[in-house]
Protein backbone atom coordinates (compact mmCIF):
# COMPACT_ATOMS: atom_id res chain seq x y z
CA UNK A 1 0.00 0.00 0.00
CA UNK A 2 1.39 3.69 -0.96
CA UNK A 3 0.80 6.14 1.40
CA UNK A 4 -1.07 9.48 0.31
CA UNK A 5 -0.24 11.59 3.07
CA UNK A 6 3.13 11.85 5.41
CA UNK A 7 3.64 13.71 8.21
CA UNK A 8 7.12 14.52 9.22
CA UNK A 9 8.55 15.80 12.30
CA UNK A 10 11.46 17.51 10.55
CA UNK A 11 12.32 19.65 14.34
CA UNK A 12 11.92 18.99 17.82
CA UNK A 13 12.60 22.82 18.55
CA UNK A 14 9.70 25.26 19.25
CA UNK A 15 9.37 28.05 20.39
CA UNK A 16 6.47 27.69 22.54
CA UNK A 17 6.39 25.66 25.36
CA UNK A 18 2.88 23.73 25.31
CA UNK A 19 1.93 21.56 28.31
CA UNK A 20 0.38 19.13 25.80
CA UNK A 21 3.05 18.43 23.50
CA UNK A 22 3.77 15.08 22.49
CA UNK A 23 7.73 15.89 21.54
CA UNK A 24 8.42 17.76 24.57
CA UNK A 25 9.31 20.24 22.13
CA UNK A 26 11.27 23.27 22.84
CA UNK A 27 14.37 25.74 21.05
CA UNK A 28 16.93 23.89 22.79
CA UNK A 29 15.92 20.64 21.03
CA UNK A 30 17.56 20.30 17.53
CA UNK A 31 20.80 19.24 18.61
CA UNK A 32 20.24 15.43 16.87
CA UNK A 33 18.61 17.04 13.72
CA UNK A 34 19.21 15.54 10.47
CA UNK A 35 21.38 17.70 8.07
CA UNK A 36 20.26 19.69 5.77
CA UNK A 37 21.39 17.16 3.30
CA UNK A 38 20.47 13.83 5.05
CA UNK A 39 16.61 16.05 4.64
CA UNK A 40 16.95 16.61 1.39
CA UNK A 41 17.70 12.60 0.66
CA UNK A 42 15.15 12.01 2.76
CA UNK A 43 12.48 13.97 0.67
CA UNK A 44 13.76 12.20 -2.27
CA UNK A 45 13.05 8.84 -0.68
CA UNK A 46 9.75 10.07 -0.07
CA UNK A 47 9.01 10.37 -3.38
CA UNK A 48 10.64 7.27 -4.74
CA UNK A 49 8.01 5.15 -2.34
CA UNK A 50 4.62 7.66 -2.58
CA UNK A 51 4.79 9.91 -5.70
CA UNK A 52 2.45 13.14 -5.33
CA UNK A 53 1.73 11.91 -1.71
CA UNK A 54 1.06 15.23 0.43
CA UNK A 55 4.09 15.62 2.86
CA UNK A 56 3.53 17.53 5.58
CA UNK A 57 6.32 19.36 7.66
CA UNK A 58 5.65 19.47 11.12
CA UNK A 59 7.01 19.33 14.42
CA UNK A 60 7.81 21.49 16.86
CA UNK A 61 7.95 24.40 14.81
CA UNK A 62 9.22 23.35 11.14
CA UNK A 63 10.00 27.25 10.78
CA UNK A 64 12.58 26.76 13.10
CA UNK A 65 14.62 24.63 10.26
CA UNK A 66 16.72 27.23 8.34
CA UNK A 67 16.61 24.94 5.78
CA UNK A 68 12.72 24.19 5.73
CA UNK A 69 12.34 26.62 2.04
CA UNK A 70 14.87 24.12 0.65
CA UNK A 71 12.79 21.06 1.82
CA UNK A 72 9.44 22.72 0.79
CA UNK A 73 11.18 23.42 -2.83
CA UNK A 74 12.44 19.91 -3.20
CA UNK A 75 9.45 17.85 -2.48
CA UNK A 76 7.58 20.63 -4.76
CA UNK A 77 10.20 19.67 -7.35
CA UNK A 78 9.80 15.63 -6.40
CA UNK A 79 5.91 16.41 -7.69
CA UNK A 80 4.92 16.28 -3.73
CA UNK A 81 2.47 18.16 -2.29
CA UNK A 82 4.20 20.05 0.01
CA UNK A 83 2.18 20.83 3.46
CA UNK A 84 3.33 23.19 6.34
CA UNK A 85 1.47 22.22 9.78
CA UNK A 86 3.16 25.59 12.31
CA UNK A 87 2.16 27.05 15.36
CA UNK A 88 1.40 30.16 13.17
CA UNK A 89 3.49 32.51 15.38
CA UNK A 90 6.68 32.34 13.33
CA UNK A 91 4.66 33.28 9.94
CA UNK A 92 5.04 37.02 8.44
CA UNK A 93 5.35 37.74 4.77
CA UNK A 94 8.78 37.10 3.80
CA UNK A 95 8.33 33.52 5.59
CA UNK A 96 5.14 33.00 3.36
CA UNK A 97 6.56 34.46 -0.14
CA UNK A 98 9.21 32.30 0.13
CA UNK A 99 7.52 29.08 1.20
CA UNK A 100 5.24 29.48 -1.21
CA UNK A 101 7.47 30.25 -4.02
CA UNK A 102 9.39 27.77 -3.18
CA UNK A 103 6.27 25.50 -4.11
CA UNK A 104 4.25 25.48 -0.58
CA UNK A 105 0.82 24.32 -1.30
CA UNK A 106 -1.14 24.66 2.22
CA UNK A 107 -1.00 25.51 5.54
CA UNK A 108 -2.38 24.45 8.90
CA UNK A 109 -2.09 26.11 11.86
CA UNK A 110 -2.69 24.62 15.29
CA UNK A 111 -4.77 26.89 17.52
CA UNK A 112 -3.87 25.03 20.61
CA UNK A 113 -0.20 25.07 19.58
Amino acid sequence: MIPHLISWNVTYRCNLRCPHCYLDAREDKGANELSTAEALGIVDQIAALAPGAMLIFSGGEPLLRPDLVSLVRRASQQGLMAMLGTNGTLLDEEAIVSLVSAGLAGAGISLDG
